[in-house]
């Protein structure tokens, strides 16, 4: 399991602001183990952060500056993702934008049980249930 690191403070838009060393340790230095998945934005790994005293686990998807989408495309999606407050869509807890050495940036999203949405999609993963 990673090592849990505390919340750092939040934004004007009620988002948190996560340095690259957060999400690095969050996600035990974006082990291959902890890839939950890849998309046009870039990999999305399993991560653990420390919330309050209690440890939540996150989602957290790094932009994948030679990818498919543009950095245009991922500040549209937070921008969405920060207006949007729905039961079907997945929660963002906060942003990291280049800080620091690792030149990181991406976006930690609540974790989600439930089927692999990509394998519905493609087939692979049975129905997903209405509920």
């Amino acid at each position: 399991m990673a090592r849990p690191v505390p919340p750092p403070s939040p934004r004007p838009d009620g988002l948190r602001t996560f340095t690259d060393d957060e999400l690095f340790a969050a996600t035990n230095g974006f082990a291959a183990g902890r890839v939950l998945g890849e998309g046009g934005f870039g990999r999305v790994f399993r991560g653990a952060l420390l919330s309050g005293a209690a440890v939540a686990d996150v989602a957290v998807k790094l932009l994948d500056r030679e990818g498919m989408q543009s950095e245009a495309e991922w500040r549209a999606e937070v921008g969405a993702l920060i207006r949007v407050r729905h039961a079907n869509v997945v929660h963002l807890v906060g942003v990291c934008e280049d800080g620091g050495r690792r030149r990181v940036r991406g976006t930690v999203l609540a974790a989600v049980d439930g089927p692999n949405l990509r394998a519905a999609l493609d087939g692979r993963g049975g129905p997903l249930p209405w509920p």
